[in-house]
């Protein structure tokens, strides 16, 4: 394996700092490998805080890497609420860590501490915020194969970070866009993301194209260095853009769209451009690199799969809240996503859905509705009912957004310690009569389950079995949670193209609760 990189670093007064970043003197333009080089002088991590030369792409920076820690350390436990937590499976969480940290050991800061964590979430996703804080999904590591492509994941995200991608667009709002895009990806509705964020910005902010090369090319480059088979930063892209066809088809969008409300928005690059940084680390490819296939397929063995319990679970269009113990029905067409605080849905085409519980001071929905709710806006048409002996009202309003102007109706049903719950309904404007009854139906389909019947729902796990003779794709996807779209997500899961079947004696995953 090729040496460690020794981390290179300079600094200047802030004036000449200015002066070059706003010049585009020669140091900006030397190529990465061209930079590290150049002899510059080891600095270590305490650089002064006007300027630095970032050691791994030859930019002035303001500040340094260093300056970035606190930062992270602030925001990272507002990334654990806002994603479920980290996932509980200690002996996972160190083989994350350890594949982290041995790229690391090949980067150019090499010293540098980083935090590797799992988050909680089936979203699929991977993001890193500054200082060395790295998040993998569980959702994207059930649908990774092999070790080498989680180490791509790993490795691009640790690119972001070095080159301090994540510090040049701070003041964009990073984190409190996160929220936003979760959204957008469950709807497709630009209306539903605007009241999600309300009333910032619609989607979660993307690296550059420029950026997410120069993480590619970093990221391969460390991976490479540290044995694994670079290719499969593609192989794993490839899975990513299959999954995400998918996704936009059970949404009833156009799968060509798909790179506006997933991984791809927040990771915008293409398949050339990964092949092209893959090709110029093949020089520092190793003669025997790995995947490491079997070995990471038995790590992710009895992983949790879809939604934790403890957060809500969908099935189907059903969202089932064991231990707060209710139930409730989104409208034919609508696609479900849950996260820690609320329920979203949308139909991917002009409607979409939110439902969450929020404290109330009032003695009645209705009451909830025209003092408090509309505390926001002018609500009208308030009408009180009962679903399922529990008292609830409705009533409407029509408001603007940046995609114009939007009917809501929201809705809420009594709760205990003071609490409701609330739907909200949202289509363009003068289409609320044509979706009203359906959004009725979801609100009067809300029951709450008795202990036993909460008893009874049991998470997905993630299972590695190895294929029968037998055994066929209509077989093994029988137990998963996609209804009609079963097949088509298994092959998706274990990488079969067309009507591919598993080979007997080859290592597959399979759904089962």
């Amino acid at each position: 394996m090729p040496e460690n990189k020794t981390m290179t670093s300079a600094t200047e007064p802030h004036a000449g700092c200015l002066h070059r970043e706003l010049g585009g003197l020669a140091a900006t333009q030397i190529g990465r490998r061209g930079f590290l080089k150049g002899g510059l002088a080891a600095a270590g991590l305490g650089a002064l805080a006007a300027c630095s030369v970032n050691p791994a792409t030859g930019r002035y920076n303001f500040g340094t890497i260093e300056d970035d820690v606190s930062t992270g350390r602030n925001q990272h436990p507002e990334v654990l609420r806002a994603f479920g937590g980290a996932y509980d499976d200690p002996k996972l969480a160190r083989y994350v860590t350890e594949i982290g940290k041995e790229l690391v050991t090949f980067t150019e800061v090499p010293n540098l501490r980083f935090t590797f964590t799992i988050l909680n979430t089936p979203t699929v996703n991977a993001f890193a915020i500054p200082g060395g804080y790295v998040y993998v999904t569980r959702g994207l590591m059930a649908l990774a194969s092999n070790e080498a492509e989680l180490a791509g994941v790993i490795g691009h995200e640790i690119g972001h970070v070095i080159a301090r991608h994540g510090s040049e667009r701070q003041t964009q709002g990073v984190l409190a866009q996160l929220g936003a895009a979760a959204v957008a990806m469950a709807s497709g509705s630009p209306e539903l993301t605007n009241v999600a964020a309300l009333g910032g910005q619609a989607y979660l902010q993307s690296y550059s194209r420029d950026q997410e090369f120069e993480a590619d090319t970093l990221g391969v480059d460390y991976m490479a260095s540290a044995g694994y088979d670079p290719a499969a930063m593609a192989t794993f892209l490839a899975t990513l853009r299959d999954f995400s066809r998918l996704q936009a088809e059970m949404a009833g969008r156009d799968p060509n769209s798909v790179d506006q409300f997933n991984f791809m928005a927040s990771h915008p690059r293409t398949q050339d451009r990964v092949e092209k940084a893959i090709s110029e680390a093949a020089a520092e490819k190793e003669p025997n690199a790995v995947l490491r296939r079997g070995a990471y397929l038995q790590m992710i063995n009895g992983m949790l799969y879809g939604d934790d319990p403890k957060e809500g679970i969908i099935r189907g269009r059903e969202f089932i809240h064991p231990v707060l113990r209710f139930e409730f029905e989104a409208p034919s067409g609508f696609r479900l996503q849950n996260s820690p605080s609320r329920v979203v849905a949308g139909n991917g085409r002009d409607a979409g859905m939110i439902f969450d519980i929020a404290q109330s001071a009032s003695g009645s929905p209705s009451t909830y509705l025209s003092r408090e709710w509309s505390n926001q806006v002018s609500l009208s048409n308030i009408d009180s009912f009962t679903v399922r002996g529990l008292k609830a009202a409705t009533g409407t309003t029509r408001v603007t957004t940046q995609s114009g102007l939007t009917d809501i109706m929201v809705a809420a049903i009594e709760a205990e310690d003071n609490r409701v719950y609330r739907f909200t309904f949202l289509v363009p404007a003068g289409r609320l009569q044509a979706y009203q009854t359906a959004f009725l139906d979801t609100v009067r389909s809300f029951r709450r389950l008795t202990k036993a019947q909460a008893n009874r729902i049991k998470a997905y796990r993630l299972l590695i079995k190895t294929a029968r003779r037998r055994d066929t794709v209509d077989r093994l996807s029988r137990n998963m949670p996609f209804g009609k779209f079963n097949a088509q997500a298994f092959r998706v899961l274990n990488d079969l193209t067309g009507n591919q079947e598993p080979s007997p004696g080859e290592e597959i995953k399979v759904v089962t609760d």
